[in-house]
């Protein structure tokens, strides 16, 4: 799942990245990715999309992940659990959702506002954004 992380000269790569990580914030905003599995799709871009490393907004999808790694939340690692667990984890999962939910969404509108192409908005409101 992860990429090489891309070359330092290589903008066209960079932007690419950075156009992949604004479809996922915007995604992550409109609730189509919850919050865990979107952070770690989200670490994918950690270095690819020429950010340093400590970039804030990549910063708080590392801490999510990081708290939060022993969550089956991806359908492949799901299909691998006892419903048992699952029905015990997926309570764990909620709460870490709304734990989480607002610290990353901010990162997420944080990510559009900087990324996004200058001729699309940045809306804060989670619903106005397509």
């Amino acid at each position: 799942m992860s990429r090489p992380a891309a070359n330092p000269n290589d903008e066209p790569e960079i932007q690419r990245r950075r156009r992949e990580m604004v479809d996922l914030a915007r995604a992550m905003l409109r609730g189509e990715i919850g919050i865990l599995a979107g952070a770690r799709r989200m670490l994918v871009y950690r270095f690819g999309a020429g950010l340093d490393e400590s970039d804030d907004d990549m910063l708080t999808f590392v801490a999510i992940e990081s708290q939060e790694d022993h969550l089956p939340v991806d359908p492949s690692e799901r299909a691998h659990w006892n419903a048992e667990a699952l029905a015990r984890n997926d309570v764990e999962i909620a709460e870490a959702e709304a734990f989480h939910r607002p610290a990353a969404l901010a990162a997420c509108e944080s990510l559009v506002r900087r990324f996004a192409a200058p001729d699309e908005s940045a809306p804060s409101d989670p619903n106005e954004i397509g």
